[in-house]
């Protein structure tokens, strides 16, 4: 079923209560295997992964206004595909091929929305730095860790580590193209988007609105930019509006700029706005800390 999700600053908390979410660092560990991940699509396994495929596929097409659908059947058919969904994600990448042969069989518009979000966490990509942080990510979601999310893509934009000059990194292989001031990765299969909002300058310490839409994309992770310092009162953090409608829409606003000294006020939190077909995650910016001398700040609304 095809849901669109829209989160501003008030509904973190019912999503907090129902994810877990933890702290917003790169996840220790991230690169060994899952719980309940298999090694190789066996007679089995295929089995078990396409009995999930077939309780999406139902349950898909479920919701009010078909039929006599009620919303308490509605709710139900929905949780049952996020499950299966979370069923076919733990048992990792081998089982992909029976999501992509679900794929190629033409299912309905609601249920590829989340064959869709399994083949942007799934499959591999040809991009070796991008796969790394595709399968971060996936851990994450199976970790209940959504905020853990923003320190991966970080990490991902900063490099590895160069082993012949310490304290240097080496920048991804693969190539950003410009989205307004902003920059956006995608993988070559067009399922796994990341995005990075531009920084303020000095003529403008505020950040300015960065907006994503992607109709294709099974996972679209968006990080504002960060604002700067300024005199009296410093830069706002970046308004974030990610639109993914047939996948997972993440944003992640930036804090406000912490105030300048002496006596400067922090500046205000960003707002994040995240509406996706297969589920969204948003992360409003807090208000930034005053400077020395001055008791203001800026609206802090954490997410």
């Amino acid at each position: 079923m095809k849901t669109s999700v829209r989160f501003v600053a008030a509904s973190l908390a019912l999503l907090a209560c129902a994810f877990g979410f933890s702290i917003d660092a790169p996840l220790a560990g991230a690169d060994g295997k899952s719980l309940g991940e298999v090694d190789a699509l066996t007679d089995e396994t295929r089995a078990a992964t396409q009995k999930q495929i077939d309780v999406i596929l139902k349950n898909a097409v479920i919701r009010v206004g078909e039929g006599e659908t009620t919303n308490a059947e509605a709710d139900k058919a929905r949780v049952d595909c996020e499950r299966a969904r979370r069923a076919i994600l733990s048992m990792g990448p081998a089982v992909y091929p029976v999501v992509d042969n679900a794929i190629k069989l033409n299912p309905s518009a609601d249920a590829r929305i989340h064959f869709n979000y399994l083949k942007a966490l799934l499959l591999a990509k040809s991009e070796p730095e991008l796969d790394v942080l595709r399968a971060r990510v996936r851990k994450a979601v199976l970790g209940s860790n959504l905020n853990g999310i923003k320190g991966e893509a970080v990490e991902f934009r900063a490099g590895k580590p160069d082993p012949k000059r310490p304290g240097k990194r080496i920048p991804p292989t693969i190539q950003p193209v410009k989205h307004g001031l902003g920059i956006v990765f995608r993988s070559a299969d067009g399922s796994f988007v990341v995005a990075f909002g531009p920084d303020a300058d000095e003529k403008s310490p505020d950040c300015a609105d960065f907006n994503v839409s992607d109709g294709s994309a099974g996972f679209v992770i968006v990080i504002g930019g960060m604002a700067l310092p300024f005199p009296r009162t410093s830069g706002h953090g970046q308004n974030l509006t990610v639109t993914a409608p047939l996948g997972f829409a993440y944003a992640w606003a930036t804090d406000g700029a912490p105030g300048k000294a002496p006596g400067g006020a922090g500046g205000e939190g960003g707002e994040a706005i995240a509406t996706g077909g297969a589920g969204a995650f948003a992360r409003n910016g807090n208000g930034g800390a005053a400077a020395a001398g001055d008791s203001g700040s800026g609206s802090s609304t954490p997410k």
